[in-house]
């Protein structure tokens, strides 16, 4: 159906996604991080989709990025 889909993200310093650095839930794919991210440094992240009843879809796999401010 056509609700509208909120996303949960997930970033993690570290690939078995034990130490969480931030956690937020967005109105569009998008997610901004405000804790300060160190430069030259890999970190990780999932999402999950929510509708408006509460429904979740399952984690998306593990993805991740790179800082590099130079």
């Amino acid at each position: 159906d056509l609700d509208e889909l909120r996303y949960r993200f997930e970033v993690f310093s570290d690939r078995s996604l034990q130490n969480l650095l931030a956690a937020g839930v967005s109105e569009s794919t998008e997610f901004r991080v405000v804790t300060p991210l160190a430069n030259r440094t890999r970190y990780f992240f999932r999402v999950q989709a929510l509708d408006p009843t509460g429904l979740t879809s399952d984690w998306s796999r593990v993805s991740d990025f790179f800082i590099n401010i130079d």
